[in-house]
Protein backbone atom coordinates (compact mmCIF):
# COMPACT_ATOMS: atom_id res chain seq x y z
CA UNK A 1 0.00 0.00 0.00
CA UNK A 2 1.47 3.75 -0.99
CA UNK A 3 0.15 5.93 1.50
CA UNK A 4 0.12 9.70 0.89
CA UNK A 5 -0.56 12.68 2.66
CA UNK A 6 -1.60 16.08 2.45
CA UNK A 7 0.83 18.45 0.93
CA UNK A 8 1.19 22.04 0.27
CA UNK A 9 -0.49 23.29 -3.56
CA UNK A 10 2.86 24.05 -5.44
CA UNK A 11 3.35 27.56 -6.70
CA UNK A 12 5.36 28.00 -10.03
CA UNK A 13 5.97 31.42 -8.48
CA UNK A 14 7.20 31.72 -4.84
CA UNK A 15 7.08 34.81 -2.80
CA UNK A 16 7.27 34.98 1.32
CA UNK A 17 5.94 38.36 2.97
CA UNK A 18 8.86 39.50 5.65
CA UNK A 19 8.70 40.74 8.73
CA UNK A 20 6.84 44.32 9.54
CA UNK A 21 8.82 47.24 11.04
CA UNK A 22 9.26 50.74 11.92
CA UNK A 23 5.48 50.94 12.75
CA UNK A 24 5.52 54.79 12.67
CA UNK A 25 1.41 56.68 12.71
CA UNK A 26 1.69 56.72 9.19
CA UNK A 27 3.94 54.62 7.66
CA UNK A 28 6.16 51.19 7.88
CA UNK A 29 8.26 48.75 6.29
CA UNK A 30 7.52 44.97 5.13
CA UNK A 31 10.31 42.76 3.26
CA UNK A 32 9.53 40.27 1.07
CA UNK A 33 11.72 37.34 -0.77
CA UNK A 34 11.27 35.93 -4.29
CA UNK A 35 12.68 32.63 -3.99
CA UNK A 36 11.45 31.26 -7.13
CA UNK A 37 10.07 32.17 -10.75
CA UNK A 38 8.74 28.81 -12.18
CA UNK A 39 10.89 29.56 -15.30
CA UNK A 40 9.82 32.73 -15.99
CA UNK A 41 11.12 36.73 -15.56
CA UNK A 42 9.53 38.12 -12.23
CA UNK A 43 8.68 41.31 -13.91
CA UNK A 44 7.36 43.35 -10.64
CA UNK A 45 7.65 42.88 -7.14
CA UNK A 46 7.06 44.51 -3.91
CA UNK A 47 3.92 44.60 -1.25
CA UNK A 48 0.18 45.51 -1.02
CA UNK A 49 -2.08 46.48 1.66
CA UNK A 50 -5.48 47.95 2.88
CA UNK A 51 -7.65 47.89 5.60
CA UNK A 52 -9.66 44.75 4.44
CA UNK A 53 -7.94 41.42 4.48
CA UNK A 54 -6.15 39.67 1.49
CA UNK A 55 -5.13 42.90 0.01
CA UNK A 56 -3.79 42.75 -3.77
CA UNK A 57 -1.78 45.08 -6.24
CA UNK A 58 -5.59 46.25 -6.70
CA UNK A 59 -5.32 48.35 -3.48
CA UNK A 60 -2.86 50.21 -2.59
CA UNK A 61 1.18 49.25 -3.60
CA UNK A 62 4.89 49.23 -3.53
CA UNK A 63 7.43 48.61 -6.84
CA UNK A 64 10.49 47.14 -5.23
CA UNK A 65 12.16 46.09 -8.79
CA UNK A 66 12.56 43.09 -10.38
CA UNK A 67 13.90 39.43 -10.41
CA UNK A 68 14.45 36.66 -7.68
CA UNK A 69 15.74 38.01 -3.90
CA UNK A 70 15.04 39.95 -0.72
CA UNK A 71 13.51 43.33 -0.93
CA UNK A 72 11.87 46.05 1.62
CA UNK A 73 8.86 47.96 0.62
CA UNK A 74 8.09 51.06 2.41
CA UNK A 75 4.54 51.34 3.33
CA UNK A 76 3.36 55.13 3.29
CA UNK A 77 0.43 57.22 3.64
CA UNK A 78 -1.25 55.56 6.78
CA UNK A 79 -4.03 57.10 8.89
CA UNK A 80 -3.20 56.87 12.76
CA UNK A 81 -3.94 54.32 15.12
CA UNK A 82 -5.25 51.87 12.47
CA UNK A 83 -5.14 48.42 11.45
CA UNK A 84 -3.79 47.16 7.68
CA UNK A 85 -3.45 44.24 6.27
CA UNK A 86 -0.26 43.57 4.00
CA UNK A 87 1.11 40.75 1.49
CA UNK A 88 4.31 40.62 -0.76
CA UNK A 89 3.62 40.19 -3.75
CA UNK A 90 5.20 39.17 -7.23
CA UNK A 91 4.15 39.17 -10.78
CA UNK A 92 5.55 37.10 -14.01
CA UNK A 93 4.34 35.99 -17.53
CA UNK A 94 1.56 33.67 -15.81
CA UNK A 95 0.18 36.21 -13.35
CA UNK A 96 0.80 37.51 -9.57
CA UNK A 97 1.25 35.03 -6.72
CA UNK A 98 0.81 36.91 -3.21
CA UNK A 99 2.59 35.96 0.25
CA UNK A 100 1.26 35.04 3.54
CA UNK A 101 -0.76 37.72 4.84
CA UNK A 102 0.35 39.93 8.22
CA UNK A 103 -1.20 43.01 9.65
CA UNK A 104 -0.10 45.70 11.58
CA UNK A 105 -1.49 48.74 13.60
CA UNK A 106 -0.21 52.27 13.44
CA UNK A 107 0.67 54.14 16.22
CA UNK A 108 -1.49 56.75 17.54
CA UNK A 109 0.53 60.33 17.83
CA UNK A 110 -1.68 61.98 20.36
CA UNK A 111 -0.71 58.60 22.76
CA UNK A 112 3.00 58.69 24.19
CA UNK A 113 3.98 55.11 23.99
CA UNK A 114 6.66 53.61 27.17
CA UNK A 115 10.00 51.85 25.94
CA UNK A 116 11.13 49.00 27.32
CA UNK A 117 14.40 47.15 27.20
CA UNK A 118 17.62 46.05 28.88
CA UNK A 119 17.85 43.52 31.73
CA UNK A 120 15.56 43.25 34.54
CA UNK A 121 17.00 42.64 37.82
CA UNK A 122 14.26 42.84 39.94
CA UNK A 123 10.09 42.28 39.89
CA UNK A 124 8.86 44.76 37.34
CA UNK A 125 5.17 44.85 36.64
CA UNK A 126 3.99 46.32 33.45
CA UNK A 127 1.00 48.33 33.92
CA UNK A 128 -2.24 49.15 31.90
CA UNK A 129 -1.51 52.79 32.59
CA UNK A 130 1.80 53.05 30.93
CA UNK A 131 0.55 51.11 27.76
CA UNK A 132 1.26 50.40 24.97
CA UNK A 133 4.88 49.92 25.59
CA UNK A 134 7.30 49.60 22.68
CA UNK A 135 10.77 47.33 22.62
CA UNK A 136 13.51 49.78 21.74
CA UNK A 137 16.31 46.67 22.42
CA UNK A 138 16.05 42.88 23.73
CA UNK A 139 14.39 42.52 27.34
CA UNK A 140 16.22 39.78 29.28
CA UNK A 141 14.38 39.23 32.50
CA UNK A 142 17.02 37.58 35.44
CA UNK A 143 16.91 34.46 37.16
CA UNK A 144 14.99 34.77 40.63
CA UNK A 145 13.24 37.53 38.83
CA UNK A 146 9.51 38.30 37.88
CA UNK A 147 7.77 40.35 34.75
CA UNK A 148 4.30 40.46 35.22
CA UNK A 149 2.22 42.09 33.01
CA UNK A 150 -1.54 43.48 33.72
CA UNK A 151 -4.30 42.14 31.72
CA UNK A 152 -5.24 45.13 28.62
CA UNK A 153 -1.07 45.96 28.00
CA UNK A 154 -0.42 46.24 24.29
CA UNK A 155 3.75 45.40 23.67
CA UNK A 156 4.84 46.16 19.98
CA UNK A 157 8.08 44.34 19.85
CA UNK A 158 9.37 45.39 16.23
CA UNK A 159 10.82 41.85 16.04
CA UNK A 160 12.95 41.96 19.71
CA UNK A 161 13.22 39.95 22.18
CA UNK A 162 11.78 39.13 25.57
CA UNK A 163 14.11 36.49 26.92
CA UNK A 164 13.53 35.38 30.38
CA UNK A 165 15.81 33.58 32.83
CA UNK A 166 13.17 34.14 35.47
CA UNK A 167 9.37 34.37 35.10
CA UNK A 168 6.99 35.72 33.16
CA UNK A 169 3.48 36.07 34.04
CA UNK A 170 1.60 37.19 31.71
CA UNK A 171 -1.72 36.96 32.41
CA UNK A 172 -4.55 38.54 30.66
CA UNK A 173 -8.18 38.47 31.58
CA UNK A 174 -11.36 37.03 28.85
CA UNK A 175 -12.60 41.06 28.89
CA UNK A 176 -8.94 42.47 28.79
CA UNK A 177 -6.31 40.57 26.85
CA UNK A 178 -2.45 41.04 26.53
CA UNK A 179 -1.58 42.13 22.61
CA UNK A 180 2.45 40.72 21.78
CA UNK A 181 2.88 42.35 18.32
CA UNK A 182 5.55 40.71 16.68
CA UNK A 183 8.02 40.00 20.10
CA UNK A 184 9.87 36.58 20.18
CA UNK A 185 9.66 35.32 23.60
CA UNK A 186 12.36 32.79 24.11
CA UNK A 187 13.88 30.97 26.91
CA UNK A 188 17.15 32.40 28.39
CA UNK A 189 20.38 29.94 28.30
CA UNK A 190 19.55 28.79 31.84
CA UNK A 191 21.53 25.62 33.46
CA UNK A 192 19.47 22.80 35.24
CA UNK A 193 19.21 24.09 39.07
CA UNK A 194 18.17 28.16 37.21
CA UNK A 195 14.50 27.39 35.69
CA UNK A 196 12.58 29.41 33.92
CA UNK A 197 9.27 29.40 33.95
CA UNK A 198 6.81 31.36 31.11
CA UNK A 199 2.77 31.92 31.76
CA UNK A 200 0.67 33.27 28.97
CA UNK A 201 -2.85 33.43 29.50
CA UNK A 202 -5.84 35.62 27.54
CA UNK A 203 -3.04 37.24 25.39
CA UNK A 204 -2.88 38.19 21.70
CA UNK A 205 0.19 37.10 19.81
CA UNK A 206 0.77 38.07 16.49
CA UNK A 207 3.81 37.41 14.81
CA UNK A 208 6.84 37.05 16.43
CA UNK A 209 7.77 33.77 17.82
CA UNK A 210 7.11 32.14 20.98
CA UNK A 211 9.38 29.01 22.24
CA UNK A 212 11.46 29.21 18.88
CA UNK A 213 14.38 26.80 19.16
CA UNK A 214 17.08 28.48 20.80
CA UNK A 215 19.94 26.74 19.19
CA UNK A 216 21.40 25.98 23.04
CA UNK A 217 20.29 23.58 26.22
CA UNK A 218 17.17 25.08 27.71
CA UNK A 219 15.92 24.78 31.19
CA UNK A 220 12.34 25.26 32.41
CA UNK A 221 9.05 25.44 31.18
CA UNK A 222 5.88 27.19 29.07
CA UNK A 223 1.98 27.34 29.95
CA UNK A 224 -0.16 28.64 27.33
CA UNK A 225 -3.73 28.97 27.65
CA UNK A 226 -7.01 30.96 26.38
CA UNK A 227 -4.99 32.75 23.90
CA UNK A 228 -4.58 33.55 20.16
CA UNK A 229 -1.56 33.17 18.34
CA UNK A 230 -1.11 33.75 14.53
CA UNK A 231 1.46 33.60 12.25
CA UNK A 232 4.21 32.47 14.50
CA UNK A 233 6.76 29.84 13.46
CA UNK A 234 7.72 26.64 16.01
CA UNK A 235 7.10 26.73 18.98
CA UNK A 236 9.94 24.38 20.14
CA UNK A 237 8.91 22.35 23.54
CA UNK A 238 12.48 20.84 24.27
CA UNK A 239 12.35 18.50 27.28
CA UNK A 240 10.73 20.76 29.72
CA UNK A 241 11.44 20.15 33.45
CA UNK A 242 7.65 20.34 34.82
CA UNK A 243 4.53 19.61 33.08
CA UNK A 244 3.81 22.08 30.59
CA UNK A 245 0.36 23.03 29.33
CA UNK A 246 -1.36 24.41 25.84
CA UNK A 247 -4.44 24.48 26.59
CA UNK A 248 -7.49 26.36 24.86
CA UNK A 249 -5.90 28.58 21.98
CA UNK A 250 -6.51 29.17 18.91
CA UNK A 251 -3.58 28.62 16.33
CA UNK A 252 -3.87 30.17 12.91
CA UNK A 253 -1.55 30.06 10.17
CA UNK A 254 1.21 29.07 12.71
CA UNK A 255 4.33 26.31 12.46
CA UNK A 256 3.25 23.85 14.78
CA UNK A 257 4.08 22.66 18.16
CA UNK A 258 7.04 20.16 18.33
CA UNK A 259 7.92 18.20 21.81
CA UNK A 260 10.49 15.80 23.31
CA UNK A 261 10.39 14.86 26.94
CA UNK A 262 11.79 12.74 28.69
CA UNK A 263 11.38 11.46 32.91
CA UNK A 264 7.74 11.49 34.66
CA UNK A 265 7.55 15.02 32.35
CA UNK A 266 3.59 15.24 30.34
CA UNK A 267 3.44 18.21 27.69
CA UNK A 268 -0.38 18.47 27.62
CA UNK A 269 -2.05 20.07 24.14
CA UNK A 270 -5.90 19.94 25.08
CA UNK A 271 -8.98 22.05 23.65
CA UNK A 272 -6.85 24.01 21.05
CA UNK A 273 -7.94 24.90 17.52
CA UNK A 274 -5.28 24.71 14.67
CA UNK A 275 -5.96 26.33 11.37
CA UNK A 276 -3.96 26.36 8.35
CA UNK A 277 -0.77 25.54 10.01
CA UNK A 278 2.45 26.36 7.97
CA UNK A 279 5.64 24.93 7.30
CA UNK A 280 8.45 26.47 9.31
CA UNK A 281 11.34 25.32 10.48
CA UNK A 282 10.54 21.92 8.78
CA UNK A 283 9.40 21.40 4.76
CA UNK A 284 6.38 19.84 6.16
CA UNK A 285 3.09 21.96 7.88
CA UNK A 286 2.07 20.04 10.60
CA UNK A 287 0.16 21.09 14.09
CA UNK A 288 1.71 18.73 16.38
CA UNK A 289 5.16 16.62 16.46
CA UNK A 290 7.07 14.79 18.78
CA UNK A 291 10.57 13.71 18.41
CA UNK A 292 10.82 11.80 21.79
CA UNK A 293 8.93 10.63 24.80
CA UNK A 294 11.84 9.22 26.70
CA UNK A 295 10.54 6.95 29.94
CA UNK A 296 6.85 7.49 31.43
CA UNK A 297 6.67 10.90 29.78
CA UNK A 298 3.94 11.98 27.42
CA UNK A 299 2.46 14.58 25.07
CA UNK A 300 -0.84 14.36 25.47
CA UNK A 301 -3.37 15.51 22.89
CA UNK A 302 -6.96 15.48 23.14
CA UNK A 303 -9.91 17.36 22.53
CA UNK A 304 -8.28 19.66 20.17
CA UNK A 305 -9.95 20.96 16.56
CA UNK A 306 -8.11 20.31 13.96
CA UNK A 307 -9.94 22.51 10.89
CA UNK A 308 -7.12 21.66 7.63
CA UNK A 309 -8.37 18.88 6.20
CA UNK A 310 -5.59 19.10 3.28
CA UNK A 311 -2.37 19.71 6.12
CA UNK A 312 -0.87 17.26 8.41
CA UNK A 313 -2.77 17.48 11.96
CA UNK A 314 0.22 15.22 13.79
CA UNK A 315 3.70 14.34 12.46
CA UNK A 316 5.73 11.53 14.42
CA UNK A 317 9.23 12.32 13.37
CA UNK A 318 11.31 9.99 11.51
CA UNK A 319 14.47 8.24 12.46
CA UNK A 320 13.81 9.29 16.37
CA UNK A 321 13.22 5.52 18.24
CA UNK A 322 11.14 7.23 21.12
CA UNK A 323 9.27 9.50 19.35
CA UNK A 324 5.27 8.43 20.43
CA UNK A 325 1.92 10.55 20.53
CA UNK A 326 -1.67 8.71 21.59
CA UNK A 327 -4.04 11.25 19.39
CA UNK A 328 -7.48 9.96 20.71
CA UNK A 329 -10.43 11.86 21.45
CA UNK A 330 -9.76 14.34 19.06
CA UNK A 331 -12.20 16.58 16.04
CA UNK A 332 -10.72 16.23 12.87
CA UNK A 333 -13.13 18.24 10.91
CA UNK A 334 -14.63 14.66 9.13
CA UNK A 335 -16.07 11.07 10.43
CA UNK A 336 -13.59 9.69 7.67
CA UNK A 337 -11.14 7.60 9.27
CA UNK A 338 -9.48 7.62 5.54
CA UNK A 339 -9.23 11.22 5.50
CA UNK A 340 -7.78 11.66 9.11
CA UNK A 341 -5.30 9.03 8.10
CA UNK A 342 -3.89 11.63 5.78
CA UNK A 343 -4.17 14.30 8.15
CA UNK A 344 -1.32 11.52 10.54
CA UNK A 345 2.61 11.27 9.34
CA UNK A 346 3.34 7.60 11.21
CA UNK A 347 4.88 4.51 10.61
CA UNK A 348 2.29 3.53 8.24
CA UNK A 349 3.92 6.37 5.84
CA UNK A 350 7.56 6.33 6.92
CA UNK A 351 9.28 2.70 8.33
CA UNK A 352 11.36 5.15 9.83
CA UNK A 353 8.71 6.39 12.79
CA UNK A 354 8.71 4.58 15.31
CA UNK A 355 5.19 4.23 15.90
CA UNK A 356 1.86 4.05 14.73
CA UNK A 357 -0.44 6.99 16.15
CA UNK A 358 -3.83 5.87 18.09
CA UNK A 359 -6.43 8.28 17.39
CA UNK A 360 -9.61 6.02 17.71
CA UNK A 361 -11.71 6.96 19.13
CA UNK A 362 -12.64 10.40 17.41
CA UNK A 363 -14.95 13.47 18.52
CA UNK A 364 -17.81 13.89 15.63
CA UNK A 365 -17.93 17.32 16.81
CA UNK A 366 -15.95 19.69 18.65
CA UNK A 367 -15.25 19.53 22.53
CA UNK A 368 -17.55 22.01 24.26
CA UNK A 369 -14.45 23.50 26.28
CA UNK A 370 -12.37 24.27 22.92
CA UNK A 371 -12.85 27.68 21.53
CA UNK A 372 -15.21 28.67 18.95
CA UNK A 373 -13.71 29.61 15.66
CA UNK A 374 -15.11 30.83 12.36
CA UNK A 375 -12.56 30.57 9.77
Amino acid sequence: MISCGPQDATQILKVVTGQITNITSTSADCSGNVTSDGGSSVTARGVCWSISENPTIANSKTTNGTGLGVYTGNITGLSPNTTYYVRAYATNANGTTYGVQRWLTTSDPGHTTTTLGGIITEDTYLSIDNSPYTITTDVQVAYNCTLTIEPGVIINGNNKYIKIWGVLNAIGSQEEKITFNNINIAPGNNNNYELFVINIQYSIINEGSVYYPTGHAIYGSINIKDSELSDIPLLYIWYPKANCHIERNIFKRCGGIDTGTDHEIKVYIRNNIFFQQQASLYSIPFAISNFASYNSSQTIIEYNSFLSTDKYAIYLRTGYSDANIIATNNYWSTTDVNVINTMIYDKNDDLGCANYIEFIPILTEPHPNTPVFNP
